[in-house]
């Protein structure tokens, strides 16, 4: 028997101090993470992207625990309009049925259609938990009893022009948890009397963009990053579009209201469908595609999937639409690209008042809506740029047709006598003309009426005191309206976002502020176009954060 540890006490407690000292360090096979305190890992899990928080639910329990706390990935979606992830059960629902495409959730995307282009508001449908893209409508309303003439000056006309803003009942895209890609990558959204697809476009970097390239959005409008709108082959990319990203399998199925529904080309979470023909590979390194899926502040070269652009190929199928489409004729196929308008561009400041997206009275070309650019810069010389959303085929999308270049210097200022806009001030300003298909084309002397903001919100407070029999007739002649223009499918008129769309169904009583209830954002302008005709056409401001929310 050995009794050196009894007569050796001093031993015996070295042996136990040894014993105590390795339970309490950690051994090499113990992962240091998971000894930090829970809300230490939280906060660490709050800087990683939904790639890697997928990935990190993969290698233990105690991590897929911590990556599936919904406020991690409330905060990865970041959407201060989401009250809730209804219909989802949570954020992480969500994000897992519409990844990657929740980059078009409250965002403006103008389109590159030829001469006339686009314009689409994207969002949300909290009702049936899709992505959805609605196109803008401004009918015009005239009354040829309204046209008068201008109080300064009787020989020139004042048009009259009151346009009804609104969106289109049907969607021109929807991507729900159960849209399947094709065998090219393509996501097909039906419509009505024509058929599309939906995909992703590659991003091209502001310095890799040479004079001669087509982009959208086009030079005259601010953009980080663009995308090719013109393309040899129509952008089809083979088999390199079929490219799907890091392939991480979850659950094929998710819970919308109670019922489970397939996932169906989502299973691959970050998968996507992406256009390669745009790809451009800069001279100094070769492009990896692992790089499209690093976080965006790594992405430093030209050829990663945009997040401010995708495209729609639409085309036409005659006689029988069932069956293979894939193989047969297709007729009038065209692809539009659409790029988002940042929102710093049409949101006025007390500085740049006059920014946002307007509508504008074109004569027999209709309504068209404008960008009011105004660039940002320390001087006192102000510049005023409109920009054309849609045109037309004497001034198509994307060009200029309007320009004051110095706000700081009117030509005049109206007196009170002037009684469509006493007090507004008179700019010099070069207006853009050109025959049909843009040929010719040259700028003329026009003049810029701005109106001073504070009457013009005036009136327009005193116009919003209308009886309510008045303002149920006007809501049942827009409703009328919209249910008749529009084509393809989507939503009922219950899910159209539209006016006061989010109080009702979140119940919230109040609707939120809107940026044209302050007395400095100007609500219109008038452009005399004496250099052309002896007339006035005015323009109105498009309260478009009505139909975000």
């Amino acid at each position: 028997m050995d009794d050196t540890g009894a007569k050796n006490p001093d031993i015996t407690a070295q042996q136990g101090s040894d014993t105590e000292s390795k339970d309490s360090v950690p051994t090499a096979s113990t992962c240091r993470l998971l000894t930090l305190p829970s809300e230490i890992l939280h906060q660490i899990l709050l800087y990683l992207p939904a790639i890697s928080l997928y990935a990190i639910s993969l290698t233990c329990h105690s991590l897929q625990t911590h990556s599936f706390t919904d406020p991690l990935w409330e905060n990865i979606i970041d959407s201060p309009d989401l009250v809730s992830p209804h219909p989802y059960l949570s954020y992480r629902s969500l994000h897992h049925a519409l990844a990657p495409h929740l980059y078009l959730k409250r965002k403006i995307f103008i389109g590159d259609r030829q001469y006339f282009g686009s314009l689409l508001v994207s969002k949300f449908m909290p009702i049936s938990g899709t992505l959805e893209a609605f196109s803008f409508t401004a009918p015009p309303s005239r009354d040829i009893a309204e046209i008068t003439a201008w109080s300064y000056n009787p020989d020139v006309i004042i048009t009259p022009f009151s346009p009804k803003i609104n969106i289109r009942e049907e969607p021109e895209l929807k991507i729900a948890p159960n849209s399947r890609a094709s065998e090219d990558g393509e996501i097909p959204v039906s419509r009505r009397g024509i058929l599309a697809t939906y995909f992703r476009a590659e991003a091209i970097l502001q310095q890799d963009v040479y004079s001669q390239m087509a982009v959208w959005p086009p030079r005259t409008i601010p953009a980080e990053t663009r995308v090719r709108n013109e393309s040899s082959n129509g952008f089809k990319g083979g088999t390199a579009s079929r490219q799907r990203g890091p392939f991480i399998r979850l659950p094929s199925n998710i819970s919308i209201n109670g019922t489970f529904v397939s996932v169906g080309g989502f299973n691959d979470v970050m998968g996507a469908a992406v256009d390669r023909s745009a790809f451009i590979t800069p001279p100094s390194k070769a492009q990896n595609d692992d790089d499209k899926w690093i976080p965006d502040e790594m992405k430093q070269k030209s050829g990663f999937l945009s997040q401010k652009a995708f495209r729609l190929r639409r085309w036409a199928v005659l006689g029988d639409t069932s069956g293979d489409l894939e193989n047969r004729f297709r007729m009038g196929e065209r692809v539009e690209t659409f790029a988002e308008l940042d929102e710093e561009l049409w949101t006025p400041t007390p500085e740049y008042p006059y920014r946002g997206i307007w509508v504008g009275d074109f004569g027999p070309h209709g309504a068209e809506f404008l960008l009011f650019h105004q660039p940002t810069t320390s001087s006192s010389q102000k510049r005023l740029e409109v920009i054309k959303l849609t045109g037309d085929p004497n001034i198509p999308r994307g060009e200029y047709t309007w320009i004051v270049d110095d706000l700081s210097q009117p030509v005049r200022t109206a007196d009170e006598e002037e009684t469509e806009w006493p007090g507004a001030k008179v700019y010099s300003a070069r207006g853009h003309i050109a025959a049909h298909e843009f040929k010719d084309d040259k700028f003329i002397d026009v003049q810029a009426i701005l109106p001073l903001p504070e009457k013009d919100w005036q009136d327009a407070q005193e116009q919003r005191e209308i009886t309510p029999s008045e303002q149920d007739v006007g809501e049942a002649e827009e409703s009328e309206r919209s249910d008749d223009i529009g084509e393809g499918w989507g939503v009922g008129s219950q899910e159209r976002l539209g006016p006061g769309g989010r109080s009702r169904r979140h119940g919230n009583t109040e609707p939120a502020a809107s940026l044209l209830d302050q007395p400095w954002v100007p609500r219109r302008v008038a452009v005399y176009w004496h250099g052309m005709a002896e007339l006035i056409h005015l323009y109105y401001r498009a309260d478009i954060g009505k139909f975000l929310d």
